[in-house]
């Protein structure tokens, strides 16, 4: 099997979900606008949950919250990709944005 090959069947078995989550830009995300960063996402079919409210630990200000993210197809441990967005309740805007990656191996 030629060198070529084994690259393609790797990237097949990959499921070809990783470059979602690995191209998305943190940096370019705070300051957007919420419903708009989801929208980016969906566009990507990345599911983002319902947005909720959260008070800080040791604070009084609460800012909204919302997870999203998606997994891969891969039949050999897929991996699975989330995003947590924390964002202003007041203009609506993003504040901080966390990835999380795992592997899903039995």
């Amino acid at each position: 099997m030629s060198f070529f090959n084994i690259v393609m069947v790797s990237i097949l078995l990959a499921g070809c979900v990783s470059m979602h989550i690995s191209n998305f830009n943190k940096h370019n995300t705070v300051g957007r606008d919420i419903d708009e960063v989801i929208a980016e996402l969906s566009k990507r079919n990345i599911v983002c949950g319902q947005k909720y409210s959260e008070k800080s630990v040791n604070s009084t200000h609460i800012s909204g919250s919302v997870n999203c993210g998606i997994k891969e197809k891969s039949l050999v441990c897929p991996k699975s990709y989330g995003l947590y967005l924390s964002y202003d309740l007041i203009t609506n805007k993003v504040t901080s944005v966390l990835n999380d990656e795992r592997d899903n191996c039995f």
